[in-house]
């Protein structure tokens, strides 16, 4: 984060309490036959959608206590910033999510599935 007035940007870390974040995965899919003759699903790009039930609450850890007086001033004021950085989050664990998914559906056969479940 830069200020006009300073030539060097704020550094901080930045813990976050993102309770109560809902999220809705939309994709497409499709399924097909392998070289193995057998089916498998194969999951299309996603879209998520973020929803969030309040303003997460945040914990900064700076060198300088001026700094950290200035970020906090600044992030209360606006709180769409944290909105923001909190939905990028989710969204980024959302994306990790379905990556997961697509890769076990890719190489996992349909008819497993519940044989897989059931053993883990």
């Amino acid at each position: 984060m830069m200020m006009a007035t300073r030539l060097d940007p704020f550094f901080a870390r930045i813990t976050m309490d993102t309770q109560d974040v809902e999220s809705n995965v939309t994709y497409t899919w499709a399924g097909q036959r392998g070289y193995d003759n057998e089916d498998y699903i194969l999951i299309g790009p996603e879209r998520v959608a973020v929803r969030n039930a309040r303003t997460p609450s945040f914990f900064l850890q700076t060198n300088s206590i001026e700094d950290a007086n200035m970020m906090e001033r600044l992030l209360e004021m606006r709180p769409a910033i944290l909105d923001h950085i909190s939905n990028e989050i989710t969204i980024a664990i959302m994306h990790s999510i379905v990556d997961n998914f697509r890769l076990f559906a890719s190489k996992v056969p349909v008819k497993n599935y519940y044989t897989f479940i059931g053993n883990n």
